[in-house]
C-alpha cells in the first residue's frame, strides 16, 4: 500500500492512499483507493474503499479538507503497451494531457517507443462517507489554459478559498463545493507549492520561496533562506 496524504482532524489522524493488486505474472491488475481513520493511540477506527479500478486508471496526488473530505487526482486512459518503456503495461501515463508527441507520466518522459496514451485527468471529491461529490475533468478549457501538451501534478485544499490544482505552467483555483473553475491564480513553469496550517500559499521558484496572495495574484519578494533550507526545499513537498 502507498499512503499519499495525512491530516489531523481533532484528535484523529486521517490517511489516504492506494493499494495495488498484481497477477501471478507480476502485472498490475487493479488499484484500490482507500481512506483510514486512526485514534491518537494509533488504533484503527475505520477504513473505507473509495474506488477499485482495473486496467487504465491510476490515482496520484490527494488532499483532505477541514471536514475530512478527500480531493484526488484521477487519471484514466488507454493502457500503455510497450513494456520497454519502463511503465506498467496496464496503467495510463498519469497526468499528461493532449499531446501525442511527448508523453510524460508526471515523473519523467516515457522511453523511446512508448505508446502515447490519451489520458483523461480529473479531480474527484469524496465526502467523509466515501461518496463522490463531484468529478471534474481537467481539460485545458477547465484549467483556464490555451495550450496543449501540459500535465497536472498536484492538488491542495486552501481553507476559505477552494482547491488549488497545479499543472506544468501554473496554478488554478477550483470551488470545493462543486469543482467549478474559479480563476487562474499564478503562471509559473512546473510549480511546486506549499500551504501552511494558517492557509498561506508559498511557491518554490528555483530554490526560493515566494508567498502568493490568492485573491490578487500578487507575489512577494523572495524570502531570505539559509543555504541548508534552500538545498532541501524539495523535502517540503
Amino acid at each position: 500500500s502507498d499512503i499519499r496524504t495525512l491530516a489531523n482532524r481533532g484528535e484523529d489522524l486521517y490517511a489516504a492512499g492506494c493499494h495495488y493488486n498484481y497477477s501471478d505474472k507480476n502485472k498490475m491488475t487493479s488499484v484500490v483507493l482507500f481512506t483510514a481513520k486512526f485514534a491518537k493511540s494509533g488504533e484503527l477506527i475505520e477504513s473505507k474503499i473509495l474506488a477499485d479500478e482495473t486496467s487504465g486508471t491510476s490515482f496520484s496526488d490527494m488532499a483532505f479538507d477541514a471536514d475530512g473530505s478527500l480531493y484526488v487526482m484521477k487519471h484514466t486512459g488507454d493502457p500503455v503497451t510497450d513494456a520497454d518503456a519502463g511503465i506498467q503495461e496496464n496503467m495510463p501515463l498519469s497526468g499528461y494531457i493532449d499531446s501525442a508527441d511527448n508523453t510524460e507520466d508526471g515523473e519523467g518522459t516515457a522511453g523511446d517507443g512508448a505508446s502515447p496514451a490519451e489520458t483523461k485527468n480529473s479531480m474527484v471529491k469524496y465526502d467523509v462517507d466515501g461518496k463522490i461529490v463531484f468529478d471534474t475533468e481537467l481539460t485545458k478549457e477547465a484549467m483556464g489554459l490555451d495550450t496543449d501538451g501540459y500535465y497536472v501534478s498536484a492538488v491542495r485544499f486552501l481553507e476559505g478559498k477552494g482547491v488549488l490544482v497545479a499543472d506544468s505552467s501554473g496554478v488554478s483555483l477550483f470551488s470545493s463545493d462543486d469543482g467549478s473553475f474559479i480563476k487562474r491564480t499564478y503562471e509559473i513553469y512546473s510549480p511546486e507549492f506549499y500551504i501552511t496550517g494558517s492557509g498561506r500559499l508559498f511557491l518554490n521558484e528555483e530554490e526560493s520561496l515566494r508567498e502568493v496572495n490568492i485573491d490578487t495574484g500578487e507575489v512577494s519578494k523572495e524570502l531570505e533562506l539559509n543555504s541548508d533550507i534552500k538545498n532541501n526545499l524539495y523535502n517540503l513537498k
